[in-house]
């Protein structure tokens, strides 16, 4: 057993070796071989055209729909809003009208070079220059614009932020103007239907003579107690057992007499207490119509054009400067990478030049 051990760590050892001697035996080569892949990154570096970023600090806020449904937005509901303004960075008719303010800073037009470019294929290159990037748990967003010259990435960045913004808030107005045109005519037909109903009310109570109600249930109720009391006096007399036969013919007309004139005005009460009740009814009829005006004047108002100013809710937080280093090409990646392959050719091309190597 201990033979064996032995015979395998001379074995190793002798591998050992054998892998020194081949790497001394061909260093020169795997150096030279290093120093050229090295060089060729260098020289690659050098020549590749160096891309600036310019980058913008955006805030955009989960929309205020308050004004809309009465309702807060949920956070999965604010996430999927922001990520859909996110994607409208990326919306051709956006880079369309940054590209147009562009053209009015004749030191950051863009154009393609070494050719004339048609609207669309300059849509095209702008869109393939801009990526954005959300911070997690924050509002906050990286918008990134690169660019071959530094400060056309700046101007880039900057502009296309204004122009969105901007363009953020044409459309809120005009949705804001829809609202506004929509809430200003419910506004106007509950306007009619109130008027209506007042008039009608008023109406009501001059044909029932609504000012003299109460006071007529009054006298009314001071009547049936006079009759009542009346028919009480005359029921005492019955009980007399001194009248005469005459007496209680006379007091039994009388009562039913007064029974019914207490029946009747007892009738024109409840009458009178209909018509309590129906303009009662109709008041709070009234009312609710002029509460529900009242709320959509108060919609109208909000969405008068330029009124909800405060509820845009994209902003720029830092507005980008003009980047001092590229970000392409990444000349120690590239430098790292060269030396890296230049040493994996080296000690490939090395073995390989041993395997075939069969002198003595």
């Amino acid at each position: 057993m201990n033979e064996q051990q032995n015979w395998e760590a001379k074995t190793e050892e002798r591998d050992i070796r054998y892998y020194f001697e081949v790497l001394t035996k061909y260093a020169p080569l795997i150096f030279i071989i290093t120093v050229i892949t090295t060089g060729l990154a260098v020289a690659i570096t050098l020549n590749m055209h160096k891309i600036y970023q310019g980058k913008v600090l955006l805030c955009i806020e989960p929309q205020d729909n308050a004004i809309i449904d009465n309702n807060r937005v949920s956070d999965q509901r604010a996430y999927a809003l922001r990520q859909t303004q996110i994607q409208m960075f990326y919306s051709r008719n956006l880079i369309k009208n940054t590209l147009e303010t562009l053209k009015t800073n004749t030191l950051a037009a863009f154009s393609l070079p070494n050719r004339r470019a048609t609207d669309a294929q300059l849509i095209t290159a702008f869109s393939k220059k801009i990526s954005l990037k959300s911070e997690m748990r924050t509002d906050l967003v990286w918008l990134y614009v690169e660019d071959e010259d530094r400060k056309r990435a700046a101007i880039y960045a900057n502009t296309l932020a204004e122009t969105y913004i901007r363009f953020n808030i044409q459309s809120r107005m005009k949705v804001m103007g829809l609202y506004y045109e929509q809430m200003n005519d419910k506004a106007n037909a509950k306007k009619a239907d109130l008027i209506a109903e007042e008039q009608s009310l008023l109406e009501y109570k001059s044909t029932n003579n609504y000012q003299n109600v109460s006071g007529h249930i009054e006298l009314l109720n001071a009547e049936i107690a006079q009759l009542q009391h009346e028919l009480q006096s005359n029921m005492e007399r019955l009980e007399d057992k001194e009248i005469t036969e005459t007496e209680k013919y006379t007091l039994k007309e009388a009562n039913g007499k007064i029974n019914r004139d207490i029946a009747t005005k007892r009738a024109a009460i409840v009458s009178l207490d209909e018509i309590l009740k129906n303009v009662k009814v109709r008041e709070m009829q009234v009312e609710s119509i002029r509460s529900q005006y009242s709320d959509l004047l108060s919609l109208v108002s909000k969405f008068a054009l330029g009124s909800n100013m405060k509820n845009y809710n994209v902003r720029i937080v830092d507005y980008a400067e003009t980047p001092t280093t590229p970000i392409k090409p990444n000349a120690v990646n590239n430098l790292i990478m060269g030396l890296v392959i230049g040493l994996l050719l080296g000690l490939g091309l090395t073995f390989f030049l041993e395997y075939w190597d069969d002198t003595l």
